[in-house]
């Protein structure tokens, strides 16, 4: 099943990992949720952006948040409380038809 879903995503040219930044709609947002200071809170952003990577990049091995690290920080150590849990299931999520290196 792993190597048809693979064969399907590079027929269909999908398999570039992309960054949850990338797809986000922000400049059409008037409102949002802001803190004080006008802006939004961090792990609420932190939150939003794991369930958004592991969406975006599900089951496909690869992704540009939590399994490759451009700036050497490990993406559930830097969230916290139920971010951490999320960032944990998303993990699974990107690895979840990887029965060679998802298993490792």
């Amino acid at each position: 099943m792993s190597e048809h879903f693979k064969s399907l995503a590079r027929d269909l040219d999908v398999m570039e990992p992309k960054h949850p930044e990338s797809v986000y709609k922000s400049h059409l947002e008037k409102r949002g949720r802001y803190n004080m200071d006008g802006e939004i809170e961090s792990a609420k952003k932190n939150l939003a952006l794991t369930y958004v990577n592991a969406f975006l990049n599900s089951a496909f091995g690869k992704d540009l948040l939590i399994i490759e690290k451009s700036n050497n920080e490990d993406w559930i150590f830097k969230t916290r409380d139920d971010g951490q849990t999320a960032a944990a299931a998303s993990l699974g999520m990107l690895l979840l038809w990887d029965t060679e290196e998802g298993l490792a």
